[in-house]
């Protein structure tokens, strides 16, 4: 039996995660089905929130106009964990096991949160970044924390050196926004000499 999908990020229960479940459903045992009997069937069991996002995301098509291929993977970019790859892997860094939990629900926390960092696809230098910025705790580094976390976001090959340089351009500019506000350069003016003071 099918269980109803409802989306909820914070108790980890994106599309991802309910798909995996019953993925041999749709692509084994409905294997010579076309698309659309087994779209059909897909789309009963989202919820009618979930539904409803999802097909008016789709507009102009209709769920007969997609291929089960198709409506999963829009499923999956609509109904995915809300948190970054960096939030995902620090959260992982920062488990800890709860004095109520045995040891294999510890061991179950331990693998589903390492899925979520994908250690696979995690290289020496995102890791280094991710060491890098998780130690700026200091609210006066909370500004160019966010920047480094959208650089790491938007680069994901990027190293600690490039965090590094960012951070000196960014001190850089803080600088010069000061020196603009405050209306006077730090060079000091040279006197005009008339030519009979010469």
């Amino acid at each position: 039996r099918i269980t109803e999908f409802t989306y909820d990020p914070d108790a980890d229960l994106t599309f991802g995660a309910w798909y995996r479940r019953h993925q041999d459903i749709f692509t084994e045992d409905a294997q010579m089905l076309d698309d659309s009997t087994r779209v059909r069937p897909l789309l009963h069991k989202l919820d009618a929130a979930a539904y409803g996002k999802f097909s008016n995301y789709i507009l102009p098509k209709t769920q007969r106009d997609i291929t089960l291929a198709e409506a999963v993977s829009t499923l999956m970019n609509l109904f995915r964990p809300q948190q970054s790859l960096f939030s995902q892997r620090y959260a992982c860094m920062k488990l800890t096991k709860n004095p109520d939990d045995d040891y294999i629900t510890y061991a179950g926390q331990v693998n589903r949160e390492c899925e979520k960092f994908k250690l696979s696809q995690c290289d020496e230098n995102q890791f280094k970044c991710l060491i890098f910025v998780s130690g700026l705790q200091s609210s006066e580094d909370a500004f160019i924390r966010l920047k480094l976390l959208d650089k790491i976001e938007f680069e994901p090959n990027c190293t600690v050196q490039s965090l590094t340089e960012e951070c000196k351009r960014i001190i850089n500019l803080k600088q010069d926004t000061q020196m603009v506000e405050s209306g006077t350069p730090k060079v000091h003016a040279v006197e005009h000499l008339s030519p009979g003071r010469q």
